[in-house]
């Protein structure tokens, strides 16, 4: 049922239609509470209304859930802690309600989540550590009354905007997010000391945590700069030796899309001969080990050219990286970050230990020795890779268009 962008008025119906799967009442003047949701619905967006109340009890007994906008309404209350029921959830818009308490933790459990807005609330207390779980395509905490260190997973350029106008909070990096430096305390300098959310940790040590769908969707191929502009430009080469014998003379830039115990160093030692795994038109991939890192190992895409790119192939170089790496969705490869000098691109992703599908279905290299997939198997992976690409497509902003989605761009993991 659509009837958004009209003028309807009254006070929403206590109960709906049991075969309902999507509302859309956005932009009306309806009144009254939230009413109960049917079993089957989707989707519901009501946002710019007049709706008021608390969330419902019923509020999280939606597991199809996949989008809850109630954005710019009168909503009170609290955010209740079972929100993590809603298992399929992927946008949660509460924001410029009257939304009070604190944040619940049991958010990041939500690991189908791309999109999470409250801001423009009176939240308080400090900012879960474990919404750090998320893949969030965005993520807006402004206007509460938020007080603490943001978790260093958020001191990233992508979270600029994330935080501003919470008083009470700050930061451990400088010259990230607009916000001071917290004290030795973790604490915003002149900001009372942090509440106690013991509370709140026994309840999400208690939750049921959702299990990891199976299967990645690459997205360096995304890019279609990368794959298309750049495949005349980078040229990939054959290395004898150590990359890093080559390259000590130039200036490397860091580019982080989320936290990172690791430096530009650490991967320029690991971009050697025996670690090389794939060679494609436009670059070479390495599969790098860090012993000392929490990232444990990584794959390195890198993209040569002998000479300096023209300005503006760089700037469209940067644009493409960074809407890739604040892309965050369970079916797409993280990128972690980029590193950049004059001539060389290196991007660095999540590694995926089961290679790609088609070693699976062709049994190429290692894979020859191994059982084919199975026929239930194979449309959950095919479920996964359209989960990744209707994200791109739908979610993103602007739109992703992958243009090269092929058994070899689609990577499992265990």
């Amino acid at each position: 049922m659509m009837i958004h962008d009209s003028e309807f008025t009254g006070i929403l119906p206590k109960k709906l239609p049991q075969n309902l799967t999507r509302l859309d009442i956005y932009n009306n003047q309806f009144t009254g509470e939230i009413p109960s949701f049917p079993d089957r619905l989707q989707v519901f967006r009501a946002s710019n209304n007049l709706l008021n109340g608390k969330l419902p009890s019923t509020f999280t007994n939606f597991p199809q859930l996949t989008e809850l906008s109630l954005d710019n309404n009168q909503i009170t209350g609290s955010i209740p802690y079972k929100i993590l029921d809603m298992g399929f959830l992927t946008v949660l818009n509460l924001s410029h309600n009257q939304l009070f308490s604190s944040i619940p933790p049991t958010i990041g459990l939500l690991q189908m989540l791309t999109t999470l807005d409250l801001s423009g609330n009176n939240l308080s207390g400090s900012i879960p550590v474990e919404l750090a779980n998320l893949m969030l395509v965005f993520l807006n905490l402004s206007v509460n009354q938020l007080t603490g260190m943001v978790p260093s997973a958020f001191n990233v350029e992508p979270y600029a905007q994330s935080f501003l106008s919470n008083p009470g909070l700050c930061t451990s990096a400088k010259n990230v997010l607009d916000l001071p430096l917290c004290d030795k305390s973790g604490n915003a300098p002149n900001s009372p000391d942090e509440p106690n959310y013991s509370h709140d940790m026994d309840i999400l040590n208690r939750s049921k945590r959702l299990s990891k769908v199976l299967i990645v969707l690459v997205v360096v191929g995304c890019a279609a700069f990368i794959g298309t502009a750049f495949s005349g430009l980078f040229i990939a080469r054959k290395y004898r030796k150590r990359i890093k014998d080559n390259l000590d003379h130039e200036s490397w830039k860091l580019t982080p899309f989320s936290s990172l115990d690791f430096t530009e160093f650490d991967i320029l030692n690991g971009l050697a001969e025996e670690n090389l795994i794939g060679r494609g038109g436009s670059g070479t991939v390495y599969k790098i080990n860090l012993r000392n890192s929490t990232h444990g190992t990584l794959a390195v895409k890198k993209i040569w050219s002998g000479q300096r790119p023209e300005a503006k192939l760089e700037k469209q170089f940067q644009a493409e990286v960074q809407i890739l790496g604040t892309m965050r969705h369970v079916n797409i490869v993280k990128l972690l970050c980029c590193i950049a000098s004059t001539q060389t691109k290196l991007v660095v992703y999540e590694y995926m230990e089961n290679s790609s599908l088609d070693r699976w279905l062709h049994g190429r290299g290692r894979m020859s020795k191994w059982m084919p997939l199975d026929w239930p198997t194979r449309p959950q992976i095919a479920i996964g890779a359209a989960r990744g690409l209707c994200h791109m497509h739908h979610d993103c902003s602007p739109p992703v268009v992958h243009r090269d989605v092929k058994s070899s761009n689609i990577l499992l993991t265990s």
